[in-house]
């Protein structure tokens, strides 16, 4: 592991935000590779958001480049209401899963680190696709 933050109120994008920035670099996200619970878009979609939420998507805006993602899409990924996961960078990818799988615990790719603008994330697909 070379970074590690846990995914709590500034939600995944907001964390991942200052993590890239404090380590001098950018990312792109998986969108589609980013776990939600079912019916969580279509509450975004209805406007069900938390004031957490609005907070943390005008906090990290001005960083991301959506592609093409809807409104309830960029909301789920700068949601507050987190499980408290963890987000974890590092350069060995492989051995982290295996050991993660090794203790059943479970654990997605969502995307990579890349040089660019400190703090830039790009965001890749679609959430759920």
């Amino acid at each position: 592991v070379d970074a590690a933050t846990d995914v709590t109120g500034y939600g995944l994008l907001g964390h991942l935000n200052e993590l890239l920035a404090a380590s001098g670099v950018a990312a792109e996200v998986d969108a589609g590779a980013i776990r939600v619970l079912d019916g969580v878009l279509d509450l975004a979609d209805r406007g069900v958001i938390a004031g957490g939420t609005r907070r943390n998507r005008a906090f990290v805006d001005p960083v991301v480049d959506w592609g093409g993602l809807s409104e309830a899409e960029r909301f789920v990924l700068a949601d507050a209401q987190t499980s408290g996961g963890l987000l974890i960078a590092t350069r060995a990818p492989d051995r982290l899963a295996a050991a993660l799988n090794h203790r059943r615990v479970a654990h997605a790719d969502i995307g990579a680190v890349v040089a660019g603008d400190p703090g830039r994330i790009t965001v890749r697909g679609r959430v759920g696709g």
